[in-house]
This record gives C-alpha cells, sequence and structure tokens, in this order.
C-alpha cells in the first residue's frame, strides 16, 4: 500500500472523496509511475499499470474511491466488504499521487474511508495491511488508529495486518425501527400471513432488508409454493401458523419492553437470535414438506 503519514493535511475544502467512475481510470493509473510503487500496492500486476487492469479493479468490486482535487485526483483507494464478516471493511489499493505525497493526502483518503465505514455502512471493524518495508504506510495507517494485529509471509516479503475497531453505539430509533419492520415481516411469513408479510416487505427500508432479506424471501417462497400444492401442504402451514403468531406476539413484546427500558442495544441481539431460529425453522419446514410430498 502507498500512503503518507504527515498529519498536517491542506484544507479540506479544497479536496472531496467521491466514488471511483470509468472515466478515472487513466488518471489512477498515471498516479503509480515506478515499479516499486505497483510492488506495494498490487504486486501481482505487471508493471506498468495499465487503464485496463485499473478498469478491472473498478468493475470487479465497484468500490474505489477517489479524493479529488481542485484540478486533479490527488488519491484512490478501495472500501471493500469482509467476505466472511460482514460487519468487517477492508481498505486496499491505496494510492497517492508523486506529487501530493508528505502533505497528509494519504492520511486524509483514510480517515475518509473510515468515516464511510462506520457511519454509512454501519461496520465495527476496518482493515488495512501493508508490506513491512513501507515504513510510511505504516505510520500513516497507525496516525489514523489502526493498530498492527497481525503478519504473513506473502510471495516470500513479510505483510502487516492492521485494524481500527470501533467503540459499540446504540442504534438510532430509525435504525431500529427500520429493523423491527424487517423482522416482524419475517414473522408474518411464519405465520403463513404472506401477504401482510409482502405488505411491510415493500415499506421497509433497503438498508433493514438486507439484514433479514434472504430469510423473508424463503418465507415467502414456501408459503407460495404451499398454495400451489396439495390441499395437506396447506393444513400443515396453517398448524404451524399458531407457532409463528407465538413467536410474533413475544418478539414484539421483548422488542417493546427493551425500547420502553433504553435497553437500544439489545434489540439487534434480540432480532439475530430470531434470525437464527428462523433458519432452523426454514429447514424444518423445507424438509417436512420434502418427506411428506415423496409419501
Amino acid at each position: 500500500m502507498n500512503a503518507d503519514a504527515v498529519s498536517s493535511p491542506r484544507p479540506a475544502a479544497r479536496r472531496r472523496i467521491r466514488r471511483a467512475v470509468a472515466s478515472d481510470a487513466v488518471s489512477i493509473a498515471a498516479m503509480v509511475t515506478t515499479a516499486e510503487d505497483l510492488r506495494q500496492v498490487s504486486p501481482l500486476e505487471a508493471f506498468p499499470l495499465d487503464t485496463a487492469t485499473v478498469l478491472h479493479w473498478l468493475m470487479k468490486r465497484g468500490a474505489g474511491h477517489v479524493l479529488q482535487g481542485k484540478s486533479e485526483i490527488v488519491a484512490y483507494g478501495e472500501l471493500v466488504p469482509d467476505q466472511t464478516d460482514p460487519a468487517r471493511q477492508w481498505i486496499g489499493h491505496m494510492i497517492v499521487h508523486p506529487r501530493r505525497r508528505g502533505l497528509g493526502i494519504g492520511q486524509r483518503l483514510v480517515h475518509e474511508l473510515v468515516r464511510i465505514a462506520e457511519h454509512e455502512r454501519e461496520a465495527r471493524e476496518v482493515a488495512i495491511s501493508a508490506f513491512a518495508e513501507n515504513e510510511r504506510a505504516l505510520r500513516c495507517y497507525g496516525s489514523c488508529g489502526f493498530a498492527r494485529v497481525e503478519s504473513e509471509r506473502v510471495e516470500g516479503r513479510q505483510l502487516v495486518g492492521m485494524r481500527l475497531r470501533f467503540a459499540s453505539r446504540r442504534r438510532s430509533p430509525a435504525q431500529l425501527s427500520s429493523l423491527l419492520v424487517a423482522g416482524l415481516a419475517v414473522l408474518l411469513s411464519i405465520a403463513g400471513l404472506a401477504r401482510a408479510a409482502t405488505a411491510m416487505v415493500a415499506a421497509a427500508p433497503l438498508v433493514s432488508l438486507s439484514v433479514v432479506g434472504p430469510l423473508i424471501g424463503g418465507w415467502l417462497a414456501h408459503h407460495f409454493a404451499a398454495e400451489r400444492r396439495d390441499p395437506w401442504r396447506l393444513r400443515m402451514r396453517v398448524a404451524l401458523r399458531q407457532v409463528g403468531l407465538g413467536i410474533t406476539i413475544a418478539v414484539v413484546v421483548g422488542v417493546v419492553a427493551l425500547v420502553i427500558s433504553g435497553e437500544y442495544s439489545r434489540v439487534p441481539v434480540l432480532l439475530g437470535i430470531y434470525g437464527g431460529a428462523t433458519v432452523v425453522w426454514v429447514a424444518l419446514l423445507a424438509g417436512v414438506l420434502g418427506v411428506e410430498g415423496r409419501g
């Protein structure tokens, strides 16, 4: 990774962060002027870095951001979701314009990407890495609050992994309401009230549906499939309805009690436990319907 560690950036008003677009590829590639630069940013790429490679980065990940100066792009970096942990974001492919190094540009870009990760993507942790010989980048990331947590050999070089963890914070009432709407939609579909669940899904913000959307979709699919099949399957679904309604009441009461008592941080925990139970319930229902159908 190529960055700088000086903590005296120029006035923020002259630079702004924005999503990178295809037309930025030429400018981004031009910032990597030496083979050593490219070796730090992306060691598997051949020098010189060409526009096609940068376009591939932009199209594959869709995670590129640029720090826009008055007349040119001064830095580039990517903010990528972790494939195994949705609460973690990765910063990668950090590049600072050669003429702007040593001016705090890299630090400014890291701060902006961290802000996006915390406030727009609600991440709990941001990860970044640099090779051990890139002391400037390591100092930059350390000045931004990152701590070294691991080190491993990659292609004969020592790669240092760093993490920045955010303090746990309470969710806003708007975020809690979004989670509650999405959770109720799942519960209604468990209960067999698919039409009511569909209406709630249509009204729920996308941010909340991203949490439980797959569960909602799975339950609605099971419901409508049951309606198209034999009557005994519908009877089985109706028999499960009372269980679903009981869960609905229990969760709603629990959420309301937590909100009234001010224990906002526990609401997502309750919905998370419910989500795990729902996965088991979906698997159980699917299995029962499949076994009975073959009989």
